[in-house]
């Protein structure tokens, strides 16, 4: 490669593995002090689906109550709903103002009222602290592993495990995006950053499994990268789409498609690895089961963890941190992330480098 285009590629890697770790690193903070949340869930379609505690439990706030969506102001809808999923953690001690109808709710939201909450600290048990601090080193661990990989091969391959790492890794960002409420066009921004995270990483996803462990595509499999692009934009569509919410639109619907093709990706990448290793020189095929074995059980909570922004941290040892769909169970067992997300990616990394 030629030193400008070097230059031009190591700076665009820089830029893009800062951001990644501007995003999760904030959340260090957490391990050792509280952030606060307004005590609800909702869905996107400004549903309430749960109340967890004060302050909203406190203020009469009831399971399928609605929040007006439409009369809610922009920065206090973004409390609740930017960046996606679960209950919001906020700054301590931040005040909105939610028009909220009880249940049954009417089309008009014709019985919403203005009720004011004021964020309560969340205290955080020993065992909370303990796993939000292996996931955030993992989450950095996770992000600089793949930085070092395409600074030293830029080639597809690299490249489209460094843009999948890139978001789809354990490190939290419930403080960078708390911090940003205090500006709601600058967290807009970020959530326009987001949904391209994470459909360039799903199409990185699929490239890594098309071109693993040489970076090179077999014939009948170059009509599939060929269609990347098309699976980039629609994905980055539905994704920027299920955001509307902060900006008072209905979105519920968009955000379970976009749901379901994230994991419709997780499955075409399964068949892909598993169809390739079947042609493949027996060494090449035990690089890739390092890859395939880690796959299957990955996607059941990493990808929520980092594909929206949902919360609960542990409500026990057993219990993980695992982003959600709004309307799905609140837990998942930190086996299904951990050790799977982690074996795998070992052996990617001694997989390329023995092949280099």
């Amino acid at each position: 490669m030629a030193p400008h285009k070097t230059l031009i590629t190591r700076t665009l890697v820089l830029i893009l593995a800062l951001w990644g770790l501007a995003v999760i690193v904030p959340d260090f903070d957490r391990v050792v002090t509280a952030y606060a949340t307004l005590g609800f869930q909702a869905d996107n379609d400004g549903v309430i689906t749960a109340v967890d505690g004060p302050p909203a439990s406190a203020g009469g706030f009831g399971k399928n109550d609605c929040v007006d969506l439409k009369r809610t102001a922009l920065p206090d809808l973004l409390a609740v709903f930017g960046g996606m999923g679960g209950m919001t953690y906020v700054r301590p001690g931040l005040e909105v103002t939610l028009y909220v109808e009880p249940a049954p709710c009417t089309p008009s939201y014709s019985g919403a009222k203005p009720r004011v909450l004021k964020a309560r600290l969340k205290e955080a048990t020993p065992a909370n602290r303990l796993m939000l601090a292996v996931d955030e080193i993992l989450g950095v661990f996770f992000i600089v592993m793949g930085t070092v990989l395409v600074w030293q091969r830029p080639n597809a391959m690299t490249w489209g495990f460094f843009l999948y790492g890139l978001w789809f890794n354990p490190g939290q960002y419930f403080v960078f995006y708390a911090e940003f409420q205090r500006y709601p066009y600058l967290l807009l921004t970020q959530e326009v950053l987001q949904a391209a995270a994470q459909a360039v990483g799903y199409g990185g996803f699929v490239t890594f499994a098309l071109r693993f462990p040489h970076n090179e595509v077999e014939p009948q499999w170059r009509f599939a990268e060929r269609l990347l692009p098309l699976l980039v934009a629609v994905l980055f569509v539905l994704q920027l789409a299920s955001f509307g919410t902060g900006l008072g639109f209905e979105t519920e619907m968009i955000g379970r498609w976009s749901y379901a093709a994230g994991y419709a990706v997780d499955i075409v990448v399964l068949l892909i690895l598993r169809f390739r290793r079947k042609t493949q020189a027996p060494e090449d095929q035990q690089r890739t089961r390092w890859v395939h074995w880690g796959v299957p059980r990955r996607p059941a909570c990493l990808h929520l963890r980092r594909q929206q922004h949902g919360h609960l941290v542990l409500e026990s040892v057993t219990t993980a941190d695992c982003p959600r769909p709004r309307s799905w169970p609140a837990s998942c067992s930190t086996q299904l992330w951990l050790s799977p997300s982690f074996t795998p990616f070992a052996g990617i990394v001694s997989s390329m480098s023995a092949s280099r």
